[in-house]
């Protein structure tokens, strides 16, 4: 039966499955386009994160991401998952591509990721048509994302993070010119809170 709401938590801290076979089957649920109803999802596997890679150097389920609409999608948890520059840039043409229109809350703390990977994720917001128009929370802590400040300033000026309102940059690694971003896009009226 077709669910209207569904909240998703992939945990593999407890399970006696190879993680890759989990995240492979997900992935495939995913391109068939049986979870439409997705509002929520969070992977919390400790053994097994997005960041790792099959047989073919890329995780399955970033892949499958890119391929397939989330029209209800509005939480993404991807806090300590290893995502490197280049999983972000998968992510950036998930964006891109228009596949999730109603995101309200990201977060990417605790990952891999650094200034190439805030600009291959917010050159996806740029040159999507809408960006990211609902997206109110945006979650970078604990890792060198920092160093791509221009990047989602870049995005906030294209008005493709209309309602960006919350900010975590705690613990991260930060350019030069981190303060003169920030304050372009404070100025520019977004961010209640950082």
């Amino acid at each position: 039966p077709p669910w209207t709401s569904l909240s998703l938590t992939i945990d593999l801290r407890r399970s006696e499955e190879p993680g890759m076979e989990v995240m492979d089957s997900f992935a495939e649920t995913l391109r068939a386009g049986r979870l439409e109803s997705l509002e929520t999802l969070r992977s919390d596997c400790s053994a097994l994160r997005l960041g790792s890679r099959s047989e073919g150097g890329q995780n399955p389920v970033l892949l499958a991401f890119g391929s397939v609409k989330l029209p209800r999608l509005s939480q993404l948890d991807f806090a300590d998952q290893k995502l490197s520059d280049g999983d972000m840039g998968l992510l950036g043409e998930t964006v891109r591509a228009g596949n999730w229109p109603s995101l309200r809350s990201l977060m990417f703390w605790s990952n891999r990721m650094g200034r190439e990977g805030m600009k291959a994720f917010m050159g996806g917001v740029c040159d999507s048509e809408e960006g990211l128009p609902l997206l109110e929370q945006l979650h970078l802590q604990w890792d060198a994302a920092g160093e791509g400040i221009e990047f989602l300033a870049q995005a906030m000026a294209t008005q493709k993070l209309l309602r960006l309102a919350h900010l975590r940059f705690d613990g991260t690694v930060v350019a030069d010119d981190f303060s003169v971003w920030l304050g372009r896009s404070v100025r520019g009226g977004h961010l209640l809170s950082l």
